[in-house]
């Protein structure tokens, strides 16, 4: 059966083996399981959901963060400069992830955000919270707890818009507002983070004591695992040599995998993956927060679409996303590859509310391989498992128009089967063909 891929929830057991962090030329490696959202595995797991529901739940997520990302990108003429971006974040993220605060460690399970750059969960005493399901973290009970002063390098770094500071010797406090006018600030500080059997010391962590708006109960905070300077990914670069990957599995009852350090960039192929992995340049803008790759043409069997037309290939014109289900295109683009479609599909297109080409008689159904061809020679196809999506009786393109200007959106619809490995010391991100299922 054809589905579109609703988000995963990274949960539960933080599966983590390390070499050794006491030599330090040695890179640490870690990993923990990606569930699907709609698994009975996951927490959202809601058994009166059809196929159909599932689906629709899952655009309205991605327009929703769509319209996040609008707010944050606001694109200069000079696409190629750099951006300065309102590191504000959306509260209504994809992925938990378990890890544990302070000495004795608390367990934490916490929103994993990659456009997101601290660690942050709720703490005793609350000024306002949220309803939360698992004890909140006292910071009073921990020994390594240690409030940051306004005038260090981490509050600094975090910018003007997102700390609040009455003077240079005052306790550094964040400020974060949300898409949904929810928001959460509290004390800055040093704690230690535990991962599995493992601490590391020093970690930049939001002590958050006054959190309003639409939180899930079953979150304590957020992870952030975006570029950010004072990220969980930047604070650990040293130790993982700034790689991670993960691997999104088509199978929805199948767990999949994200990694960190030594084992997150594969060698050589196997029989779980295929050979021919291509890096292709990642690129951080400030406050570094997004991961952009450069998408050069579309081709549809004999139809090649350019991204700009005519005009120069601009770098980073394409975000990488796994927070968001279905993927976008510039309008233009957009409309000249649902132009290709409908030349190439033998069928009448019938109309759906949210997509704009479905099809309901797809018996025998057939549709071109759809290939994206990024810089660096890598070429990503699509087949009609991943680039068409089943709902209400329908067969719908998982792809719509951007409300972007010039930018696109890789989601995860796009990414699934692909292992893609980010190396930020380096600069690339690679997408190897591959049975996430068997990672």
């Amino acid at each position: 059966m054809l589905y579109l891929p609703t988000v995963l929830v990274i949960y539960a057991l933080l599966q983590i083996s390390i070499d050794s962090v006491t030599n330090a030329s040695k890179l640490m490696s870690f990993d923990t399981y990606l569930i699907h959202r709609d698994s009975p595995e996951s927490p959202f797991y809601d058994s009166s959901l059809n196929q159909s529901d599932i689906v629709e739940r899952a655009l309205s997520r991605s327009m929703t963060r769509l319209s996040h990302l609008n707010s944050l990108i606001k694109l200069p003429n000079n696409f190629a400069n750099k951006m300065t971006v309102h590191s504000t974040i959306l509260a209504s993220t994809n992925y938990l992830m378990e890890f544990f605060v302070g000495t004795p460690p608390v367990k934490q399970l916490a929103i994993a955000d990659t456009a997101s750059q601290i660690v942050w969960t709720q703490c005793l005493p609350c000024v306002n919270c949220f309803n939360q399901t698992q004890p909140k973290f006292n910071p009073m009970e921990s020994s390594s707890y240690h409030v940051l002063p306004c005038d260090s390098k981490e509050c600094q770094e975090l910018g003007k818009y997102d700390i609040r500071c009455e003077g240079k010797n005052t306790k550094c406090q964040y400020n974060l507002n949300y898409m949904d006018n929810s928001s959460s600030s509290g004390d800055l500080a040093f704690e230690t983070f535990t991962l599995g059997k493992t601490s590391f010391q020093r970690m930049v962590y939001g002590c958050g004591n006054n959190n309003t708006g639409r939180f899930d109960p079953s979150s304590a905070g957020v992870v952030g695992l975006g570029g950010g300077f004072n990220s969980l990914v930047t604070k650990l670069g040293d130790q993982i040599g700034g790689k991670f990957s993960y691997c999104l599995t088509s199978k929805i009852n199948t767990r999949s995998k994200i990694k960190f350090g030594s084992n997150a960039i594969m060698s050589g192929c196997g029989w779980i993956y295929r050979c021919g992995s291509i890096y292709t340049p990642l690129f951080l803008r400030s406050p570094l927060m997004f991961y952009f790759i450069t998408l050069e043409a579309i081709s549809l069997g004999v139809t090649k679409i350019s991204m700009h037309g005519d005009k120069p290939i601009k770098n980073g014109n394409f975000l990488i996303d796994s927070g968001s289900t279905a993927s976008y295109l510039p309008r233009d683009m957009y409309q000249e590859l649902e132009n290709a479609l409908r030349n190439s599909i033998q069928a009448t297109p019938v109309q759906h509310p949210t997509f704009k080409l479905c099809y309901m008689d797809y018996t025998n159904f057939k549709i071109p391989t759809i290939i994206f061809h990024f810089s660096g020679g890598l070429d990503l196809a699509f087949t009609i498992k991943t680039s068409m999506v089943y709902t209400r009786g329908l067969l719908c393109l998982g792809i719509l128009p951007s409300k972007i200007d010039g930018l696109g959106v890789l989601g995860s619809n796009l990414q699934m089967d692909y292992l893609i490995e980010y190396d930020i010391k380096k600069e690339r991100v690679s997408f190897r063909p591959t049975d996430c299922s068997k990672i």
